[in-house]
């Protein structure tokens, strides 16, 4: 097989694979692409790059003369499975980082909302 043929057949085969893990984690469900306030979110399209980007460097790099098309279409399945399971750790990072600042911000408005009805309860104004 060409080089050509390698990376188009890896690249496309990742690519499925990546958007059958997104419907499966998101419940047969289409995440579109979406503009949020700092930052874009790609929605179902990052599935596909990362899955088809994953496989094009497994076949190149760590697999560099498939013997077949069995052993390409493996592989590039293999690659893009792996590559939904980094977006969903960096799904569950994203998550924990916020919620953990959303109990600071309460801890902070718990404390200071505690300290402005002690200062109600004994009279001081200052």
């Amino acid at each position: 097989m060409s080089l050509l043929v390698l990376l188009i057949g890896s690249a496309t085969i990742g690519g499925i694979t990546g958007f059958v893990s997104h419907l499966l984690h998101n419940k047969n469900k289409i995440i579109k692409p979406r503009k949020l306030k700092y930052s874009n979110d790609l929605g179902f399209w990052a599935d596909i790059i990362y899955g088809a980007m994953a496989a094009v460097f497994t076949i190149t790099y760590l697999l560099p003369e498939p013997q077949d098309a069995k052993t390409l279409i493996a592989y590039s399945i293999l690659a893009g499975i792996s590559a939904q399971s980094v977006l969903l750790h960096r799904k569950i990072d994203t998550e924990q980082t916020k919620s953990k600042h959303l109990q600071k911000f309460t801890d902070i408005e718990d404390s200071q909302l505690t300290v402005g009805k002690k200062r109600e309860s004994t009279g001081d104004e200052s």
